[in-house]
């Protein structure tokens, strides 16, 4: 498996952020992978950091202000993701933060699992699970 830093995610502002999703996306899928086998894969979560970044800039094209967080039915909603980009995605709701300087407590993305656990990324790295 091709590391995620490695992958080439257009950024034009927000670099910190990003990088740090795309480190909490490594350890979330690393960590979902090896409990839910049939989940999404690397290549679908690499199209959701890629649909947040386009959406992030978009908005700091505008110089709207940022939302606290964004999830997969608005990026879906603003058609940056198609439905068969979620397809392994079901029974889960993700949302990924969109703060321009998160602090190492925040959540950087959360996803609830259909089995009730919530697993949540930090932006220290450390990956929370918990039951709903």
């Amino acid at each position: 498996m091709k590391p995620l830093l490695h992958s080439k995610v257009p950024v034009a502002a927000g670099v910190g952020v990003v990088v740090l999703i795309a480190v909490a996306l490594a350890v979330q899928i690393t960590h979902v992978s090896s409990h839910y086998s049939d989940g999404p894969s690397e290549v679908e979560y690499m199209k959701v950091l890629r649909a947040a970044v386009a959406y992030r800039q978009d908005l700091e094209a505008q110089g709207a202000a940022l939302p606290v967080s964004v999830s997969l039915k608005q990026l879906l909603d603003l058609q940056l993701l198609t439905k068969q980009d979620l397809v392994d995605f079901k029974d889960t709701q993700v949302n990924i933060a969109m703060m321009a300087r998160p602090r190492l407590a925040d959540a950087l993305i959360s996803v609830s699992m259909a089995d009730g656990f919530q697993v949540s990324v930090l932006g220290d790295g450390s990956v929370q699970q918990s039951k709903r």
